[in-house]
């Protein structure tokens, strides 16, 4: 990482810091720290690796250490794209990549419902929020209604198209997982899991480059949030 590199920069959070600090040997002025940085950023691949080393190397000096296998970087990934893997006939696992914490998003993606599935896919009962509070459908739709497998017991989906949209709030850092469950409106007992996996940042962490079909719709402060404020009230 050379003197120049845009990941030295990114460990600060001012750009005045930036252009003050020693290690800045060609005397780059604000502005053009700002440019690099921004440019750094605005390239997923590029942005997204350093992100992922970043919390490895913090997760390895911190006191409460996590370990890291090839299926957990799975979950973050490079694509702009929200990962799905077909994991077997009643589990999908659906990748996010990044997040942020205490933020709530509004995902919609679409995937393919398993051959084992009779009749149409509906959401199980999630009127009480106490089933998990942090994940819900909001939207749930078949891409051709035309084609809709109809109501008869030999009927299965041959791999047919749904939508969904689901709100999803990112509570902690670091991994998060989280699940929703759909099942046949013919046979409650045929049930499609939905497992979501998510890499969220904590506050001061950076702002992650979010995938498509990803949009945030709130952000919900932290109860300790009020005592940090900068305000100190009127003056006499």
């Amino acid at each position: 990482m050379g003197p120049r590199s845009p990941q030295r920069f990114s460990a600060f959070r001012s750009f005045s810091a930036m252009a003050r600090d020693p290690t800045n040997y060609y005397q780059e002025s604000v502005g053009q720290i700002r440019q690099k940085i921004n440019k750094f950023r605005s390239i997923p691949s590029n942005w997204n690796s350093y992100m992922k080393a970043k919390e490895i190397m913090d997760s390895s000096t911190s006191t409460q250490r996590v370990q890291f296998t090839e299926d957990t970087f799975g979950t973050v990934g490079h694509d702009s794209d929200i990962g799905i893997r077909y994991t077997n006939q009643s589990l999908i696992d659906v990748h996010l990549g990044f997040l942020q914490v205490r933020h709530r998003y509004a995902i919609t993606f679409s995937f393919e419902c398993p051959e084992s599935i009779e009749g149409s896919l509906v959401v199980r009962n999630q009127e009480s929020s106490a089933i998990n509070p942090n994940t819900h459908v909001i939207d749930l739709r078949a891409l051709d209604v035309d084609n809709l497998p109809t109501n008869t017991s030999n009927t299965t989906n041959s791999k047919f198209k749904y939508e969904i949209t689901v709100e999803l709030f990112a509570h902690k850092e670091k991994l998060l997982k989280e699940q929703i469950c759909l099942h046949s409106s013919q046979n409650v007992c045929q049930t499609l899991t939905l497992v979501f996996h998510a890499r969220v940042l904590g506050k001061g962490k950076g702002t992650p480059l979010i995938k498509n079909g990803i949009k945030c719709v709130g952000i919900e402060m932290d109860e300790d949030d009020g005592d940090s404020s900068d305000w100190q009230g009127f003056s006499n």
